[in-house]
This record gives structure tokens, sequence and C-alpha cells, in this order.
């Protein structure tokens, strides 16, 4: 019982984490070209509509060694006591993501502005940015790049996460 009293805190502290923008320069699986291409326009109009988290991985940098946070598919809930996330992109590149617990209850919402620049996708909340690498398939897209998930102030943590479309429409 006192395990699920601090599971949950700790879960919406590193969710809450995960989805901070960082403002320290980051370390990107790959450069993108500045110049906007036939991908950018792509991308930018495949991510309009509403997003649900399915599966995630961090791997967190440590002085002596990584640690790993893992998410399979199906086990959301189970593994973080909420259900998956909902991030809906709007064609005004303004985002809303959504926390809701198990009962239904909405219990943190971010919002922030979104760009695309070829196959990354820049989310800037309150002033502070993160870039992913996106690849959709179909009705799925993974996200990965280096972020702060663990708050050390450096973006040496590797986030990768798949999401399922749950709605497409021009928001």
């Amino acid at each position: 019982m006192i395990m699920n009293k601090i599971i949950l805190p700790l879960v919406c502290v590193l969710l809450s984490v995960a989805c901070t923008p960082n403002q320290e320069s980051q370390r990107q699986p790959e450069e993108t070209a500045q110049e906007p291409d036939v991908k950018a326009s792509t991308l930018d109009k495949q991510l309009l509509g509403a997003w649900s988290n399915v599966s995630l991985k961090v791997t967190m940098a440590g002085e002596t060694s990584d640690s790993v946070l893992q998410v399979a598919p199906g086990q959301w809930e189970n593994v973080l006591q909420i259900k998956p996330i909902v991030t809906v992109f709007k064609d005004d590149f303004t985002y809303t993501s959504e926390y809701t617990d198990l009962d239904g209850n909405v219990i943190l919402t971010r919002t922030g502005e979104w760009t695309v620049n070829a196959d990354s996708v820049k989310m800037t909340e309150n002033g502070s940015t993160n870039q992913y690498h996106a690849q959709i398939n179909g009705d799925r897209i993974e996200f990965s790049g280096y972020i702060d998930w663990d708050e050390d102030g450096q973006a040496d943590d590797l986030y990768w996460g798949e999401q399922q479309r749950v709605m497409k429409q021009n928001l």
C-alpha cells in the first residue's frame, strides 16, 4: 500500500519531466537540414490530430551505469498507473497533452508549440524546447531524442516513445 502511494507521484513526476522541454543544448541522434523539404510539409500534415502513448523506453545516463524505464505495449496502466497520455497536435502549431488517472480524471495538462524541420519535431513549452526525430508509419509514430528525463541538468537521457493515432483532423 505504501509503495502505491509512492509510485503514482513518482510516475507523475517522471512523466512530467519527460514532457518538460529542456533549455540546455541537446545532443541529437541526427542533425537536420535547415532548408524545408518535402518531408517537412508531409510530416507536419501527418502529425495533425490526437495521438495516444503506446510504449516508451528511456535510458537514463548515470555516472557508473545507465538505468532504463520501459513500458511495453498494453502495459501503460500497469507500469505507470495512469492512462496513456493523449497529445493533440493542432494546425495552428500548438499542442496539448493530457495526463489522466486510472479513474478517468485529468491530473495534468501541458501545452506548447510545435514545429517540423525535415524528420524532426520541436516541441516548445514555456520557452524551452525538446527536439525529437519522428517517424510515422500508418497510424503509429515513433519519437526519439535526448532529453533531461532525470532532471540532472544534462540532456543525456535517450527517450524513445511510440504513439498511436486516435483522431485525425485539422484541429
